[in-house]
C-alpha cells in the first residue's frame, strides 16, 4: 500500500507531516484470536456507528435518510446520450427557496437510469424558469415529460388574470405533467433505484459535475425518527423532490422477491412502460 505524507498544521498551528495508515479489523490479528467476539458486540451497536468503526466509513451518521448512497458508485462520467435513449424532466418549483430541475435519460438495455443536468437557483421568476429550461435542453431531443410539483397547479388569485404556474410554463414552451407527492412513496422508489442491477452498478447513475447540489444534500437528508419512512421537515431537500418527481411512473424493474406489486389501476402508456422497466 503507497501512502503520501500530509502536512498539516497541529494545535499551536504548526506544520507538521503526518501520515495516515488506515487499518481494519483484519490487520490485528492478534486481536481477533483474542477476542473473537468482538466484531459481533461491534455490529450490534447502531448500525451508523457500526458501519463507521468496523469499515472506517464516516460519510454515514445516525438517521441518515439514504445510507446506501455512495459518491463513488452512484456517480460515473458524463457521456453523450444515445438518441434513442428515453429522456424526460423533473422540477421542484421555488422561488425564496431554490427551484430544481433535473434532466433524466434511460438505458433500454440495462434499465439504468442517469441523471444528467441540474438547474438550482432561487429568485427566478415562473416565465424565466420555463426559458431557462427550454434553453438548457438539448435542441432536438423530445422530453417525453417533464413531472412537475403538484403545487405548480395552484391558481393565483392575485393577479388580474387567474392562471397557474403550469399555465406560465405552458405559455414559455414547457408542458408539465403532474407528479407523485407522495414522499414515502418518493422515499420507497428512491431506496429502490439507488440498489444494484444484476450487472452489479446502481440503478441510478448522477454525472459528475453536473449536479453538485444533488451529489451534496442527498446523503444529508435525515429520516423522521417518529415516522421513519418519511423525511425530518424543514430540510435542504429540494434536489430530492425534483429527483423524486422524475421517478414518477418509475416502477423498480427487479423487485426483491415477496415484494408486493403495485395496485392494479390504468393501464400503463407505452413510456410509462419505458422507464417503469416493464415489457
Amino acid at each position: 500500500m503507497t501512502v503520501q505524507p500530509m502536512a498539516r498544521p497541529n494545535p499551536n498551528g504548526v506544520l507538521e507531516t503526518t501520515v495516515f495508515l488506515p487499518a481494519f479489523l483484519e490487520d490485528n490479528q492478534i486481536g481477533v484470536a483474542k477476542d473473537p467476539d468482538y466484531e459481533a458486540r461491534l455490529l450490534r451497536r447502531d448500525p451508523a456507528l457500526a458501519e463507521a468503526l468496523r469499515y472506517g466509513n464516516w460519510s454515514v451518521f445516525s438517521g441518515q435518510a439514504f445510507r446506501e448512497w455512495v459518491k463513488e458508485r452512484h456517480t460515473c462520467k458524463p457521456f453523450a446520450v444515445p438518441e434513442h435513449w428515453t429522456r424526460w424532466r423533473g422540477v421542484d418549483w421555488g422561488y425564496a427557496a431554490p427551484w430544481a430541475v433535473y434532466w433524466f435519460a434511460k438505458n433500454p438495455d440495462t434499465r439504468r437510469v442517469y441523471v444528467t443536468r441540474e438547474i438550482y437557483l432561487a429568485g427566478i421568476t415562473d416565465p424565466a424558469q420555463a426559458r431557462m429550461i427550454r434553453d438548457k435542453s438539448e435542441p432536438g431531443i423530445t422530453y417525453t415529460f417533464t413531472f412537475a410539483d403538484p403545487s405548480m397547479w395552484a391558481k393565483d388569485s392575485s393577479r388580474d388574470e387567474v392562471i397557474t404556474t403550469t399555465d406560465t410554463y405552458t405559455r414559455n414552451g414547457v408542458i408539465l405533467t403532474k407528479a407523485d407527492n407522495d414522499h414515502r412513496s418518493k422515499m420507497a422508489k428512491l431506496h429502490a433505484i439507488l440498489k444494484d442491477l444484476p450487472d452489479g452498478l446502481p440503478g441510478l447513475q448522477v454525472f459528475e459535475g453536473m449536479c453538485p447540489n444533488l451529489v451534496r444534500t442527498i446523503p444529508a437528508l435525515m429520516t423522521d425518527p417518529m415516522h421513519p419512512e418519511d423525511l425530518v421537515d424543514g430540510q435542504e431537500d429540494h434536489a430530492f423532490d425534483a429527483l423524486t418527481y422524475g421517478l414518477t411512473n418509475w416502477n423498480d424493474p427487479f423487485p426483491e422477491p415477496g415484494t408486493k406489486k403495485a395496485k392494479p389501476g390504468r393501464k400503463a402508456s407505452g413510456f410509462e412502460q419505458l422507464i417503469g422497466g416493464r415489457r
